[in-house]
C-alpha cells in the first residue's frame, strides 16, 4: 500500500489477496499465474501491488453508500 493508505476491505483466498483502500485504490498480491492478479503480467507478488487497470475507478466496500 502507498504510504498513508489504509485498507478498508480485504479478501483472501488460498493463493491471492486483494485489498481496497479508503481512497478507493485496489491492491493485489500472491500467485500471479494466468494474470489472476490483474496487473498485466503473470508474475507472483509477495507485497501488495496497485492494480492500475482500475485506478481510474473509485472502488468502495460493499454496503458503503456512493
Amino acid at each position: 500500500l502507498r504510504r498513508g493508505e489504509c485498507a478498508v476491505a480485504v479478501s483472501a483466498g488460498p493463493s491471492q489477496t486483494a485489498a481496497v483502500t479508503a481512497v478507493g485504490h485496489v491492491y493485489t498480491w500472491g500467485y500471479g499465474g494466468s494474470g489472476v492478479l490483474g496487473l498485466g503480467d503473470v508474475r507472483s507478488r509477495a507485497a501488495p501491488a496497485l492494480v492500475e487497470a482500475v485506478a481510474e475507478f473509485v472502488m468502495r466496500p460493499r454496503g458503503e453508500e456512493n
